[in-house]
């Protein structure tokens, strides 16, 4: 408990890296809206331009994990990753998920994003626009101090469980201080997995991530299942 509750220090310096890293995605926003369809893109290639945005500010050591940057369909999975031989072409339309983060002297980050490359489907609006206010929910909740995650979950997932949706991982999961990215034992989930241990009272100080999401199994405008 003593590392998962950030005094006032940590907390300060935590602000302070995601003034900067929010900068460098900013940065790498930009460049990819004025990038798309003018030159070669690829879910290896803008993940790789993100981490120079990032080289680029004070105290920046390296990635908390793995970068996810997922193109069109290959966002439906969780936790995907792209290689030399599974590497998409970005095209000017669609979303491209980004799931990244950095370690710096002061402290870690976990940013995920998704990016309208160009036009989009009324269907893809509508479910970004749920993904949205889930996350905004998150962002403006007050509760009374003995609540865990799974007590917040409920309210979180209300914009979809009333549509018959759903998505298969935690709302939020404990992020740590220039250490793991995962962070026990606080953590926001509707059901309590006890091999997480991430179901503890959620304290004054600690840092949990806010990141709902929602992944479709249907036939997608790229011409294959998302």
């Amino acid at each position: 408990m003593r590392k998962v509750v950030k005094n006032p220090v940590e907390i300060e310096n935590v602000r302070r890296v995601h003034l900067r890293d929010g900068l460098a995605v900013t940065r790498f926003m930009h460049w990819l809206k004025c990038s798309v369809g003018e030159i070669p893109l690829s879910e290896l290639s803008v993940a790789q331009k993100l981490e120079e945005f990032r080289k680029e500010q004070d105290g920046y050591i390296e990635p908390s994990f793995v970068t996810i940057a997922a193109y069109g369909d290959n966002a439906a999975m969780c936790h995907y990753r792209a290689n030399e031989e599974q590497n998409r072409g970005i095209l000017p339309q669609g979303l491209l998920l980004i799931d990244s983060g950095g370690q710096y002297l002061g402290g870690t980050t976990d940013i995920t994003r998704t990016f309208a490359m160009g036009p989009l489907t009324d269907r893809e609006r509508e479910y970004f626009t749920i993904v949205s206010m889930a996350m905004l929910k998150v962002m403006d909740m007050k509760f009374l101090h003995g609540c865990r995650g799974i007590n917040l979950d409920y309210t979180i997932r209300e914009a979809f469980w009333k549509r018959g949706l759903d998505f298969n991982h935690g709302t939020g999961h404990g992020v740590g201080y220039l250490s793991g990215c995962h962070e026990r034992p606080n953590g926001i989930r509707w059901k309590v997995v006890p091999e997480r241990q991430d179901s503890a009272v959620i304290e004054p100080g600690m840092i949990c991530s806010d990141e709902p999401g929602l992944y479709i199994e249907a036939l997608s405008a790229y011409g294959r299942r998302t």
